[in-house]
């Protein structure tokens, strides 16, 4: 796998966990949409996020 797919993976993982902690609900993750992607789906309060 190429470096920065692996920086990409990592960062995306220290935003989940830090969200988390924050306590924002993960939805869904790589949720795709035809060629769209959104990486977190998230939910805090009743605000839809996403990232």
């Amino acid at each position: 796998m190429a470096q920065h797919n692996l920086f990409g993976q990592e960062a995306e993982q220290k935003a989940l966990s830090f969200l988390l902690d924050k306590g924002y609900v993960l939805l869904e993750k790589n949720y795709r949409f035809g060629k769209a992607e959104i990486d977190l789906l998230m939910k805090h309060h009743d605000i839809l996020i996403c990232i």
